[in-house]
């Protein structure tokens, strides 16, 4: 199964391509995208990907040209895998959604504290501009349509997910997470 989550901007399309080429990937073998809500930087290269199902909010759509708009989404986690679901996090748009996954904790060595390091998975939230980078508590309310609803999933995703992969920048690891467990 592989996943991508949000496809860049149209500005982004030469990087993008190379890079997935460079892991010896092309678009078509893409299973899913997972687009975290509809902000040009994050859908811009969608056309790119047409042999994906694609997911944006509760917007799903096939090469089959089959569409579903499966609003159940926003009240019911979305399983797309055994190992990864999509769970419905407004609040920087009225229609984010987030991709919680367990990853080979590994792939994840260089940011993990030292005493995950022997788990064989991490759960990894990849959550769009939920969270803008890993250094944005005073940043993020002016870019919300609704900061009290952005708060509370900001608060369910860190208690949810050991890493976080912001919208902008590099994954770092939930400090809520590591208080709970």
């Amino acid at each position: 199964m592989t996943i991508l989550i949000d496809t860049g901007s149209p500005w982004d399309a030469n990087h993008i391509l190379k890079s997935l080429n460079e892991i010896n990937f092309h678009p078509n073998d893409i299973n899913y995208v997972v687009c975290t809500h509809g902000h040009l930087d994050h859908v811009g290269l969608l056309s790119h990907f047409t042999n994906s199902k694609i997911i944006l909010g509760a917007d799903m759509g096939m090469a089959t040209n089959c569409y579903s708009d499966d609003y159940s989404v926003k009240t019911t986690d979305f399983k797309i895998c055994d190992d990864a679901f999509i769970t419905f996090t407004p609040g920087h748009t009225n229609e984010d959604i987030s991709l919680i996954a367990e990853v080979n904790s590994s792939s994840l060595s260089s940011i993990l504290h030292t005493s995950t390091q022997s788990k064989p998975f991490v759960t990894v939230a990849f959550a769009g501009d939920l969270f803008e980078n890993s250094d944005d508590e005073n940043s993020w309310r002016s870019l919300s349509s609704n900061t009290d609803l952005q708060e509370y999933h900001r608060t369910r995703i860190q208690s949810l997910a050991e890493v976080i992969v912001p919208g902008h920048g590099g994954p770092f690891v939930s400090k809520l997470f590591m208080q709970l467990n």
